[in-house]
Order: C-alpha cells, then sequence, then structure tokens
C-alpha cells in the first residue's frame, strides 16, 4: 500500500514539473512576441484583394483567417516559412461590390494589435494602428480608404437618402394628405411651396452654423403641424399663419438634416449640396403626391361625404403617430433616423490589452546565432544594424591576448576595430549602386525583452557575456523599391547569421550562410509614396457671390417698393430670381476676398484640414536627419521666430530611448476636435486637440508611442501661405 502511495506522489511530481516546463516554454515563445502584426491588404482588381500578416511561428494556431463582409470569399490560403517569422497570404475575391467606406473588416486575433497598410488599385496607401477590442481587431474601411467625394457622389447619396426618409412613420405622407384635404387644389400648392421654401432656406443656416438639431425633433414639429391644422378644421377655425407653419416645418427639417450629417466627415460646402439633394427628394415626394392628392381628395369627399370624420381621423393619426415616435425613438434614445454607416472613430482598448510599449522579435531577448543582422528601411535612409557577441568579436579581430575581459582603456579602439570589419565584410546596392554609410555607430548594449540598450556608463566587459552593437546609416533620397545585402563574414563558430529586414510595412527573415551570403528585398507595396512636404497654400473659401447679388437686389428692391408705396408684394419675375438664386446657391461659388472685409474664418473643417497638413509637414520634416534639411523643410510651415523652438520642442516630445541611431518616425497624425477659432491680429489662434502616433524599427523590432495634445496654435498667412507662428501646449499626454 505504501508503495503504491509512493508510486502516486511520483506521478503527481512528474504531472507537476512536465505543467511548469510547458509553461516555462509558452512564456519564453510569447516572451519574445512582438504583440502587433503587421497587416497588408493590397487590392488588385475591383474584386480581388491579398492580405498577407507577418506573424511569429511560435503563434501561427492562434491567427484564423480574417473576416470579410459577407459578399467576400477567401481563397488560396498559403504561408511562407522565414526562420521563425511566417508570412500568411489569402486571396480575397467577391463577385459583388468592391470594399466601401460603409465596410469593416475583423481580425479574430489574440494580439494586442495590427499596425495595418492597404495599397488600393489607384496606388494610393493608407497606414493605422489598430488595437485589440473585446469581441476582436476591428478595421473599419472609412479610416483607410480616401475620404474625398466627387459632387455627383455627394448628391447622389444626399437624394436618395431623402427618397429613403420621405416614408418615415408616414409622416411627410400625412402632411401632404392633410393638405389636400382641408385646402383647395391652389392653396395647397401654394402651402407645399412654403414647406420648399423654408427647406431652401435651411441651407443659408446652415453654412453659417447657426443651429443644431436632430432631425427626430423635425418630424415631431412636422406632426404637430398636422395636428394644428387637423383642429383648426374640426373647430371651422381659419388658419391665418399656415404658409407660416409650413415655412417653419420645412426650414427645421432642412437645417436639422445639415446637422445630421455633419457627422459624415463632409465638408461645408459639400453639406450644403447634399441638403440640397435631400431637399430636392423631399420636395419632389410632396408635390407627386399633392398632384395625386389634389385630384382623388375632391371624389373622395363626395363618395363618403365624411369631411368632418376625416379631419378628425387625420389629427387622431398624428397623435398615434407622436407615441410611435415616442415609443420607438425617443423612449430608448434613438434619435438618430438616417443610416450614413459607421461614424465611429474609436477603438476601445479592454483594460490589459494595451500595444507593448517594449517589444522584441526573437533573436533579440536571446541570441540565436553569435552574429545577428537586422535591416531597418526606411523614408530617407536604410539602417544596418549588427549584434556581435564580444568572444566572436575578439575571434574576428584576432585578439587572443584578450582572455575574460576588455577593459575600459582598449574598448574605443575594440568597438573601432569591429566597425571597420563589418563595413569591410558587408554591402547595401540600392538600384543597382552601392551605398558608403553616412554614420557607423558601435556601442556596447544588453539585451532584455524590451529591446536593446546602450551601455550607458562604461564598465569592464565581459568576453562571455557582453554584447557590441554596430550601427551603419545609409541616407537615401526618397524610398527604395528594392535592395541587395550582401555579408561575408563568418567563421568556425559562425556558420549562418539570422539576417531580418524590417520596413514600414513587414518584416522579412531568412538565414546566411557562406554559400548563401546574400539577400534580395523588394517592398511588398509597388510605387509606395512618400508623404511630400509642401507650403500650405491659401484656398479662400468658395462664396456664393451671384446668389448673394441676387439675394441682395430683390431685398433693394422691396424696400424701395415699401418706401414709395407702403406695401410690399413678390412679383412673379422676383419669385422666379428667389428659386434660380436658392438652386444656384450650392453650386455657383467664387473663391474670393472681398475688399474691406476681413479675411474669411476658416470652419472647423477647414480649420481642421490646414492644421493636419501643417503638423504633418513639421513631423516630416525630421524624417530627415541633417539639420539644414530640417530646417528648410519647417521653414515651408513655421515663421522664423518658431524654428528653433519647435525643432527642440518635437524632439524632445517624440524622443525614444537612446537607441544607437535609430529615429522615431510619425504615422499618424489625428485632429480630435477643434474647440474654437478665433481671429488674432495676425491670423486666426485655434485651441485644438491631436494626437500624434509614431513608430521606430530597431533590432528587428517595432516600438510604438502615441502622445496627445491640446494647443493654442497661432497660423498666419505670409505670402498667401499659411504658417504657424506659435504654439502654447497646453496639455500633453503620453498615451503608451
Amino acid at each position: 500500500m505504501s508503495s503504491l502511495k509512493l508510486l502516486n506522489n511520483t506521478l503527481q511530481r512528474f504531472r507537476l514539473i512536465l505543467l511548469l516546463f510547458i509553461l516555462s516554454y509558452s512564456i519564453s515563445a510569447y516572451g519574445d512576441d512582438p504583440g502587433i502584426t503587421k497587416v497588408r491588404l493590397i487590392q488588385q482588381t475591383d474584386t480581388i484583394y491579398l492580405f498577407e500578416a507577418d506573424v511569429p511561428s511560435n503563434i501561427l494556431s492562434a491567427i484564423t483567417p480574417p473576416v470579410f463582409p459577407e459578399r467576400f470569399r477567401l481563397m488560396d490560403f498559403n504561408y511562407t516559412d522565414q526562420s521563425g517569422w511566417v508570412t500568411l497570404r489569402v486571396t480575397i475575391v467577391t463577385s459583388g461590390p468592391p470594399l466601401s467606406r460603409d465596410d469593416e473588416i475583423v481580425l479574430p486575433w489574440l494580439r494586442n494589435g495590427v499596425d495595418f497598410t492597404v495599397q488600393w488599385m489607384d496606388g494610393s496607401t493608407y497606414k493605422g494602428l489598430f488595437n485589440r477590442t473585446l469581441n476582436g481587431i476591428h478595421i473599419p474601411m472609412n479610416e483607410v480608404m480616401p475620404a474625398a467625394k466627387t459632387t455627383r457622389e455627394v448628391l447622389q447619396e444626399g437624394f436618395f437618402l431623402g427618397v429613403s426618409h420621405f416614408g418615415f412613420k408616414l409622416i411627410h405622407i400625412l402632411l401632404v394628405f392633410t393638405l389636400a384635404w382641408n385646402f383647395s387644389r391652389k392653396k395647397t400648392l401654394k402651402l407645399l411651396l412654403w414647406y420648399s421654401l423654408g427647406q431652401a432656406i435651411s441651407m443659408v443656416v446652415v453654412e453659417l452654423k447657426v443651429l443644431a438639431l436632430d432631425l427626430l425633433f423635425s418630424e415631431l414639429l412636422i406632426i404637430w403641424g398636422i395636428f394644428l391644422i387637423a383642429c383648426s378644421a374640426v373647430y371651422n377655425k381659419k388658419i391665418k399663419y399656415a404658409g407660416i407653419i409650413l415655412l417653419a416645418c420645412g426650414f427645421i427639417h432642412g437645417l436639422a438634416y445639415g446637422h445630421e450629417i455633419s457627422f459624415t466627415g463632409l465638408g461645408t460646402i459639400q453639406r450644403v449640396q447634399s441638403l440640397f439633394a435631400f431637399n430636392l427628394a423631399i420636395d419632389l415626394g410632396n408635390f407627386l403626391l399633392g398632384s395625386l392628392f389634389i385630384l382623388v381628395v375632391p371624389y373622395l369627399k363626395k363618395l363618403t361625404r365624411i369631411e368632418r370624420t376625416g379631419t378628425i381621423a387625420i389629427g387622431s393619426l398624428s397623435v398615434l403617430l407622436a407615441c410611435i415616435v415616442l415609443v420607438e425613438n425617443i423612449t430608448i434614445g434613438k434619435t438618430q433616423i438616417l443610416e450614413f454607416g459607421d461614424k465611429s472613430k474609436t477603438i476601445n482598448i479592454p483594460v490589459g490589452t494595451q500595444p507593448n510599449t517594449g517589444q522584441v522579435q526573437r533573436g533579440t531577448g536571446l541570441m540565436t546565432t553569435p552574429v545577428m543582422v537586422y535591416l531597418s528601411i526606411e523614408p530617407y535612409e536604410v539602417r544596418q544594424e549588427v549584434l556581435v557577441e564580444a568572444r566572436e568579436a575578439a575571434r574576428f579581430l584576432n585578439l587572443e591576448y584578450l582572455s575574460q575581459v576588455i577593459p575600459i582603456a582598449e574598448q574605443e579602439k575594440f568597438k573601432g576595430s569591429l566597425g571597420d570589419l563589418v563595413l569591410d565584410k558587408s554591402s547595401i546596392a540600392i538600384a543597382s549602386e552601392y551605398m558608403k554609410p553616412a554614420d557607423v555607430i558601435t556601442n556596447f548594449v544588453r539585451l532584455s525583452r524590451g529591446g536593446v540598450y546602450i551601455r550607458e556608463a562604461p564598465i569592464e566587459e565581459s568576453l562571455d557575456e557582453s554584447i557590441i552593437s554596430i550601427t551603419l546609416i545609409y541616407d537615401i533620397e526618397s524610398f527604395p523599391d528594392s535592395l541587395h545585402f550582401d555579408w561575408r563574414l563568418f567563421g568556425e563558430s559562425v556558420e549562418t547569421v539570422e539576417t531580418s529586414i524590417a520596413d514600414p510595412h513587414g518584416i522579412l527573415t531568412i538565414n546566411l550562410d557562406a554559400e548563401n551570403h546574400s539577400i534580395k528585398w523588394e517592398s511588398r507595396l509597388s510605387g509606395f509614396q512618400l508623404p511630400t512636404v509642401e507650403p500650405i497654400v491659401i484656398e479662400r473659401y468658395a462664396l456664393p457671390l451671384m446668389s448673394i447679388i441676387l439675394f441682395l437686389g430683390i431685398i433693394v428692391i422691396m424696400i424701395y417698393r415699401f418706401a414709395r408705396k407702403k406695401t410690399v408684394e413678390l412679383s412673379r419675375w422676383m419669385v422666379l430670381v428667389l428659386v434660380v438664386a436658392l438652386a444656384i446657391y450650392p453650386f455657383v461659388r467664387v473663391s474670393a476676398s472681398i475688399p474691406l472685409m476681413p479675411e474669411w474664418k476658416p470652419s472647423e473643417e477647414r480649420t481642421s484640414i490646414i492644421l493636419n497638413d501643417l503638423l504633418s509637414n513639421i513631423y516630416s520634416a525630421f524624417d530627415r536627419r541633417k539639420e539644414d534639411d530640417v530646417y528648410n523643410r519647417l521653414a515651408m510651415s513655421v515663421t522664423g521666430d518658431q524654428l528653433t523652438d519647435i525643432y527642440l520642442q518635437n524632439r524632445q516630445a517624440m524622443a525614444l530611448e537612446n537607441r544607437g541611431g535609430a529615429r522615431a518616425s510619425t504615422d499618424e497624425i489625428n485632429i480630435l476636435d477643434i474647440y474654437s477659432i478665433d481671429h488674432s491680429d495676425d491670423g486666426f489662434v485655434v485651441d485644438a486637440s491631436w494626437t500624434v502616433r509614431g513608430s521606430v524599427n530597431h533590432f528587428g523590432h517595432t516600438h510604438y508611442r502615441q502622445n496627445q495634445y491640446r494647443a493654442l496654435v497661432n497660423f498666419i498667412n505670409e505670402d498667401e501661405v499659411w504658417k504657424i507662428n506659435s504654439i502654447e501646449i497646453l496639455d500633453e499626454e503620453r498615451i503608451y
């Protein structure tokens, strides 16, 4: 019995040891996991897309196929093994419409997030970092697709929204029927014209952004108008101000739609154009139904002889509709009644799922070969980074007299000799032209799960434990399409060298040896274009001058008539001129400044674009290393007095730990809010908040940083170019 008990205890201990071994292996495997996967989506035709993802091989089982909209099919799933990393590829095909801004891709992966790059068929490229939520990683297409819409697209969307909205709860249909039932044919058409006039006037107020109302409120106002007309008819009271009521209903309805579409990202003028098309759809519905009802209603009254009962029924229906709107919309907080697609720009990050700030690729936390090479291909530079174990470095340099340590006095010579050797035994060619490094940096470093850290103060370095980093920096003009790398430093104990190439969109890893000692890299995105730094030329706001002239002409004539006859009447030709002025209001515009008037204050949308462009120029200026290049690029967007201040502030804000030559690059600027826009002595002062997301490739892995700012930004007109005159930071926060 005791022997059986001893056997059970032994088995339990064995299981415990096995479990601890499995856990320790899993922790080690996942400790080298970057946490963020680089993903690419490349549009090949209108209906075919290529989806790629670079993932560590030890988490391959956790990567499941992406979830596209139902009309898409996944085909040709395959992967390529590359020394610890796997590139997944899948072809996405659709027989229906291509991806649109209303679509969304979901990645059901247990990853902190994805660094997502998409290249569309026209060559445009978009990039973004998307974090994990409770139900996967969501990638809304409206964040990675061109946002600009043509006038035709805006008019079509606005018109079809009006067509679909016309039948909402039968409110508009009941309004037209109420007018036809209670008024004469001529009066009904006149009242519908008053409604149309109210909608047309709303275009001016929407552009000026004076009021903001929900569309649901305007529907309740129409119901109230129906009830008021019905009550007056039941009690045989003449409605003196029916036209004013219809004018107010149309005005509020148009104004409310203008407020609803302010969330779609359209510019001010395009919102006015969308409102014009929406109003046109509503007016067509009103007049078509009105023409039908004024023909049918008289016969219904003759046949049934229940005119008063019909009016009571109309009033009762209006009360019923109000109750339905109350129950189905207001009580549950569903105030939005138009479908514009997904307007959300925020992805919630549950606690514990934020991206790692110290990310490390396999081979950095624990070197897998005595020599490891990393190539970072970035805008305007290629960086070759090498890690060499100190014992191997001593063998390469034939320093046999060194036994256990490298004295401090000999470390500079040791590093310099190793840097010269690496420079001699490796080469980089871009477009068949061999490059010479602009700088060579060597350091003793320490490794951790957070990456590679430079030794801050010199100490005697152990040959068996120390590691030396060599960084060769090559200046290039833009971003290369291809690169050829050759490595010829091998030895008896260095038969293979693990080489990793990281670019902004993906990772490639391969083992080099004495026979296969070169590697060719090609950009995954054909014709990838870098953002350009160009002056932000002032675009004058397009004013509806022709409509303004016609409006003023009518007002002057009316004032003149009133002065002579003490009465004001709109003649037919004046009504025609008014209709023409309103019809051309969204379209016939002139970009010009009016003499003797202050400069037109830009709208929130235009201010957001100006600020985004100026900030993009500022951050992009730091893609260059040379101070003269940085200053020349900054001078396009910053006035002279601010050049030095902004240069120093940006270097400090985006600075990472000392990483031996690696630089942070700006990946995305997102204007969060424009709180106010005020005139200043020399321009405008904008109270705004924005986020800046940057990254740095360093020894085969990527660190991500995101800061959020709120500031008072003063931008001015200098020779017809917008420039930042001053920035007063009100708040700064490191997000990750």
